[in-house]
């Protein structure tokens, strides 16, 4: 969904965008098991490397682009690293939308 829409849509306490860098996006996307179809049918092709670096590049686009509209249209998020933990990230999400204990 367009992040303008989503902005249009929905009061700012009622949207919470997760990201995450581009190359964690790309490892992590070529080893999810709901993925490995995807990922036989490039290595079947003719060429694979450089179609893998293709869609590489176009992760790396989509990636910016949701990093940019974002902050563009001041969305709450939350840019997930290496040393990012799932109960940080729900007590951050738990603050935002005023789900405190």
């Amino acid at each position: 969904m367009p992040i303008q829409l989503i902005y249009e849509l929905a009061d700012y306490n009622h949207i919470a965008c997760l990201l995450a860098p581009a190359e964690m996006v790309i490892r992590d996307y070529y080893g999810r098991e709901d993925h490995k179809e995807f990922i036989e049918c490039i290595m079947s092709l003719k060429g694979p490397e450089k179609k893998l670096e293709t869609q590489n590049e176009l992760f790396r686009i989509g990636v910016k682009e949701v990093f940019d509209d974002t902050s563009k249209f001041g969305l709450f998020n939350i840019v997930r690293s290496e040393n990012s933990t799932v109960g940080e990230t729900l007590r951050a999400l738990e603050k935002h939308f005023g789900l405190e204990k």
